[in-house]
């Protein structure tokens, strides 16, 4: 929405016709901030790194192995085995 403010209309043969003027007609030298978030965005809905980083396993927590830890786990696990 922001180029199309910018440029002042809808059609984007207009936005290009307004970027011809040379280097640094470009809008993304006179909108960084919103080229910034646009290409954010673009990488987040790609699902690629790093909005998209894969989970192991082993790093996956669930049930009671989050409760307990290190000799308390031990000692719990060893008393089920026991009964």
């Amino acid at each position: 929405m922001a180029v199309f403010l910018l440029v002042g209309d809808l059609n984007l043969s207009k936005v290009v016709e307004y970027q011809s003027g040379g280097f640094l007609q470009w809008i993304v030298f006179k909108q960084p901030i919103a080229f910034i978030i646009f290409l954010v965005a673009a990488f987040a809905e790609t699902n690629r790194t790093p909005f998209d980083l894969p989970e192991a396993e082993q790093e996956l927590a669930g049930g009671y192995n989050v409760e307990y830890s290190s000799m308390k786990f031990a000692l719990f696990s060893w008393a089920n085995t026991r009964t």
